[in-house]
């Protein structure tokens, strides 16, 4: 392509020579496929976290609905832990089962936030 009256050759923005290299068009629906496939995949990682927090939440929530349906004849101590035992009446005790000589149906402790923690054994 020759330059236009009064341009010069080198102030242009491209080769204007046979050799020169060529300026293709690039395929911007490539580009937009790419990016739309990395917002898919951030936005399904994002979910699924979410879906997990919130079945945790929901977990948690049962748990202290569970422990809350015991007799708690104490102010329970933050950090402390707890067993969870069903005879006649169900009741929350500081005496492990080793101690109590009793089946223990779950074992938790009080945290700072006002919450049981269940423990897994």
């Amino acid at each position: 392509m020759p330059p236009k009256e009064g341009q010069i050759k080198s102030l242009l923005p491209y080769d204007t020579s046979r050799g020169g290299q060529v300026i293709a068009q690039i395929d911007l629906s490539v580009i937009d496929s790419n990016r739309k496939s990395k917002l898919y995949n951030y936005a399904s990682s994002k979910m699924e976290d979410i879906k997990k927090q919130y079945e945790e939440t929901i977990a948690l929530w049962e748990w202290n609905e569970f422990v809350d349906s015991f007799n708690i004849g104490f102010e329970p101590v933050i950090g402390k832990t707890y067993y969870l035992y069903e005879s006649s009446t169900k009741f929350l005790s500081i005496l492990s089962p080793a101690e109590f000589k009793r089946e223990c149906v779950g074992v938790t402790k009080l945290t700072s936030d006002g919450y049981w923690e269940r423990i897994i054994q």
